[in-house]
Order: structure tokens, then C-alpha cells, then sequence
């Protein structure tokens, strides 16, 4: 059976991944965009929170990931990957890709969160009409929080994220393009 992996910077709140806020958000906003429910795109599509870009940028190269999943989706927060590949701060999306796709080749694909997951948290917050946070959330509160549009927001309110954040309307479009490709 074909599955794609989505690999996130990001840590989890709690010990399961299915629960992780960030990707069920954006399975929700897939859906959306699919017509189709949420919980029949869960089974093919794998969430690999990574607690750190390192360890993100180690699992793509790791040849397991590959054996298991027809693609693989790298989510990094824009901020400071390039600090971590060693690439000057002025470099290009395209140089960051493709220094990250050394591992996996046309089997990977990089998307670019533009500044960090905050970015999105804070235009979840507007979209649900919630005051901006004052801090940091801990990732409890934040998968709180992204929960709360994935399950119990509209599709209105997810596509006026989507607007908000590009980029995370660009890994919705690439994650939906995949599922179609592959047939799942």
C-alpha cells in the first residue's frame, strides 16, 4: 500500500502522533480541498514530528523513510534551516531543497514554512478570533489550539488560513497533488 510521510520540525505534545495539532490541521484543510473526510486520508498519510531540525534533516536521509513511503514531505521552519545546512542566510528556497533532498532525491519534497510554526499558530488565532499569544505556546496549548480549527472550524475559516499562511496553503496543494498521483 502506498503512504507518504510528512516530517515535521516540530515536537509532539502528546506520545501519538495522530494527535500531533500541526498535521491534523493539515489533513483537515487537505480534506477540505479533496472533498474527502479527514480520517480516510490518516491512513496513508504518516506524521513524523522530529523535535528539531537536525534530527528532520537526519531522517531525511535515512534510507528506511524511503523503503516505507512513496514520497516524503520535509516541513522546516524557514527561520533558521539555513543556519543547519550551512548555506548563506541569502540563499534561495531552491538551494535549501536541494541541499535537503541529498538524502532522497525526487522522493522528497521541502516545504518551506515561512518564518516557523508560530507564523501559522498566530494566523490560527486570528482566523478563530482568539486574542495573539503573549509567549511561546508549549506545544500542549498549541496542538490545542490548531486542534481546535481542525476539528471544530469550518472550511471557510481553514481556507482563510490557508490565505494567511502561503506556505502552508503550498504544502496543503503539494500533500493533495501527492494523494491524487498515487491514487489514495
Amino acid at each position: 500500500m502506498s503512504r507518504i510521510a510528512v516530517l515535521y520540525e516540530d515536537q509532539l505534545a502528546t506520545s501519538k502522533p495522530r494527535s500531533f495539532g500541526p498535521h491534523v490541521l493539515v489533513l483537515a484543510c487537505v480534506a477540505d480541498q479533496l472533498q474527502r473526510p479527514r480520517d480516510h486520508l490518516e491512513r496513508y498519510v504518516d506524521a513524523h514530528p522530529c523535535k528539531g531540525i537536525g534530527r528532520l534533516l537526519a531522517l531525511c536521509r535515512a534510507p528506511i523513510l524511503a523503503d516505507r513511503h512513496e514520497r516524503v514531505i520535509a516541513v522546516c521552519d524557514d527561520d533558521r534551516v539555513r543556519e543547519h545546512l550551512k548555506l548563506p542566510a541569502t540563499a534561495c528556497k531552491t538551494a535549501v531543497r536541494d541541499t535537503i533532498a541529498t538524502g532522497l532525491g525526487t522522493q522528497l519534497h521541502t516545504v518551506l514554512l515561512v518564518r516557523n510554526l508560530e507564523t501559522v499558530l498566530d494566523a490560527v488565532m486570528h482566523v478563530l478570533g482568539l486574542e495573539p499569544a503573549t509567549d511561546k505556546p508549549s506545544p500542549l496549548r498549541r496542538d490545542g489550539i490548531l486542534l481546535r480549527l481542525a476539528y471544530n472550524g469550518t472550511p471557510d475559516q481553514r481556507r482563510d488560513l490557508l490565505r494567511r499562511v502561503p506556505s502552508l496553503g503550498y504544502l496543503v496543494d503539494k500533500l493533495a497533488r501527492a494523494i491524487v498521483e498515487l491514487g489514495l
